[in-house]
């Protein structure tokens, strides 16, 4: 699967020193990882909310799909929370923003959804005095991360961003499957 050999833990960011590596080469691996996982997505993984059966699915790629995505998040966010002082931080923070706005750029769209989501959790969000350090250049950035993937009004921003997009893009799959499940439930077989 795509998270074989991949270790996204805090122990490899400290031995490694993620904030090394250029923002724009970690999003085009991102990248290039998630659509070999996007792209082995079958149809009928999609049928019948298969996607929803936890031990049984056959769904295999679409459940490695949302795993990598949560991976990212996870990785993100404890990153972030592992350094020591409010500096530090402010510079993962830093980073990541940088990262989320490359993905976007690259019309990663799953990626993005998991960085705002690791920077906008509740644990980052209540580092104030990291916030505080954060440069105006980069808590525009950060916005412009949550606006374009804003959950009002059914993720409207989203929606309507990837309509104006053109291929090759990797939308957000955890709408997908909310929108499937949706469809799923509210209507006859």
């Amino acid at each position: 699967m795509a998270t074989v050999g991949v270790d996204l833990s805090v122990e490899a960011y400290r031995s490694v020193n993620i904030l090394q590596v250029s923002p724009m080469d970690v999003a085009c691996q991102l990248t290039i990882i998630e659509s070999s996982c996007f792209c082995q997505i079958q149809a009928t993984e999609l049928l019948n909310k298969e996607f929803s059966h936890r031990e049984t699915s056959l769904a295999t790629n679409v459940r490695q799909m949302t795993k990598w995505s949560t991976q990212i998040s996870r990785w993100v966010s404890a990153v972030i929370l592992s350094e020591t002082t409010a500096d530090r931080r402010c510079r993962a923070l830093k980073y990541f923003i940088q990262l989320g706005t490359q993905c976007l750029a690259l019309k990663n769209f799953d990626a993005v959804m998991a960085i705002k989501a690791a920077i906008f959790c509740a644990a980052v969000m209540r580092l104030k005095s990291t916030w505080a350090l954060l440069p105006k250049k980069y808590d525009v950035m950060s916005k412009r991360l949550h606006e374009a993937t804003d959950p009002d009004r059914n993720y409207a921003n989203y929606r309507a961003l990837l309509r104006r997009s053109q291929p090759p893009l990797l939308p957000f799959m955890g709408l997908y499957l909310t929108d499937l499940t949706f469809l799923e439930d509210g209507n006859p077989t």
